[in-house]
């Protein structure tokens, strides 16, 4: 993904965006190496990591054509794809309300909420404690961010990101699982069965038996180490 410098540089603060440096660097640093593909992978996501204030997030090296993952240098365009959390590692809430904040402290401290959260248990006490708070449901899908600060005198008060997400859909409450490690069944599960093999008709979806028909079929495997399977973007 890419996006314009000036909406990179709002989102991060001037001490940020010195921090995210390093990871054009590490990139740079780990073409120089001339490892192998899992080298190359393993250098990055250790190197960053190691950064305090940088945490990978996703890193991966595929195929510049297809974006499928490789193994080797053979390809000929091969990029890297990379999402790195660049300052504090924020609070998400996603569909959630309730969280909680641990605070080792010996001295008096305090909590500056934003309107829409409230404390749950904010009772101090000397030593490690999980504070815990309860943010206000959201009325509407959508997303709102907010800032904490734990504050005490004479310390340098610490700011907490809080991202609260409200999707506009309920996850549905799962009724079995396919694991797609039978070659001889590949809609083999347990629960309720509602995965069936089915493809695209003059009419709509025609449900089959044979999973085949429906372009579906073992790739190198299953075994143990290997369940995979090819599902063509029309079957359902």
């Amino acid at each position: 993904m890419i996006t314009s410098k000036e909406y990179f540089e709002s989102l991060l603060t001037p001490e940020e965006r010195t921090l995210a440096a390093n990871i054009y660097r590490v990139l740079r640093e780990s073409i120089a190496l001339h490892g192998t593909v899992q080298q190359t992978h393993d250098y990055v996501v250790t190197t960053l990591n190691a950064i305090p204030g940088l945490e990978v997030q996703y890193y991966n090296i595929v195929d510049g054509d297809t974006l499928a993952d490789v193994t080797t240098w053979d390809a000929p365009s091969i990029v890297g794809c990379i999402t790195v959390y660049c300052g504090a590692t924020p609070i998400r809430l996603i569909d959630k309300t309730d969280f909680s904040i641990t605070v080792n402290a010996n001295v008096p401290f305090t909590f500056d909420l934003p309107e829409w959260v409230e404390p749950v248990d904010v009772e101090p006490v000397e030593g490690e404690k999980a504070y815990t708070f309860r943010a206000k449901e959201m009325e509407q899908a959508g997303r709102r961010e907010a800032t904490i600060t734990v504050e005490a005198e004479y310390f340098t008060p610490k700011e907490i990101r809080l991202i609260q997400i409200k999707t506009d859909e309920e996850v549905p409450e799962a009724t079995g699982t396919w694991t797609f490690d039978n070659p001889d069944n590949l809609m083999a599960g347990t629960g309720i069965a509602t995965l069936s093999p089915a493809y695209e008709g003059e009419d709509g979806p025609v449900f089959t038996d044979n999973p085949e028909e429906a372009g579906i079929y073992p790739v190198d495997g299953p075994n143990e180490e290997n369940g995979a399977i090819s599902v063509p973007v029309e079957t359902y």
